[in-house]
């Protein structure tokens, strides 16, 4: 007799580290330089997806009228390689900044997972829900991916984020029944 698949939860939720979130989150304009993650690694896990959910918190002084975009970006093999940046280094999680050479650049490599219209209120949190990964990939999980930060919520270049933000993710498996 057949069975079923159904969805099923891997582990608890994994926090993101985000100790470089606040000094790599100054404004740009042009939207091509923020923070990254560290990389997440499937090749031994084997997940169908990966959900995630946070919260951004705007920093306390300098708002202005803006956006801030969550992006998935997939390496490019199994290795992990990432494409070239101009500056920073994808899939780890560090102070300096990855800068992307154009927004094509970035809209080419990266998914938009979730983006926050933020006012011009110092200290307001926007909260994204859990959201899978891999229908923004064709319905398949990358081997390593990584996420990618950017806005310009901020008339300076201070931070526009605060230490307070939190990113998760719930790690998602098939089971049979």
């Amino acid at each position: 007799m057949a069975g079923n698949i159904l969805q099923g939860y891997a582990a608890t939720t994994v926090t993101v580290t985000t100790t470089n979130l606040v000094a790599a989150s100054a404004s740009n304009q042009s939207l091509i330089s923020g923070w990254t993650s560290g990389t997440v690694t499937n090749n031994s896990n084997n997940y169908t997806d990966y959900a995630y959910s946070g919260q951004l918190t705007t920093a306390g002084a300098n708002r202005q009228i803006g956006i801030y975009n969550v992006y998935v970006i997939s390496s490019l093999n199994d290795t992990p390689t990432w494409t070239a940046t101009s500056a920073g280094t994808l899939g780890t999680e560090s102070a300096t900044p990855v800068t992307f050479t154009t927004i094509n650049q970035l809209n080419t490599i990266g998914r938009l997972l979730f983006t926050a219209y933020v006012t011009a209120t110092v200290s307001e949190i926007y909260t994204f829900p859990q959201t899978g990964i891999a229908g923004l990939f064709g319905g398949l999980v990358p081997t390593h991916h990584c996420l990618f930060i950017t806005g310009n919520g901020t008339t300076t270049t201070t931070a526009g984020l605060a230490a307070t933000c939190a990113i998760y993710y719930e790690p998602i498996i098939g089971k049979y029944t």
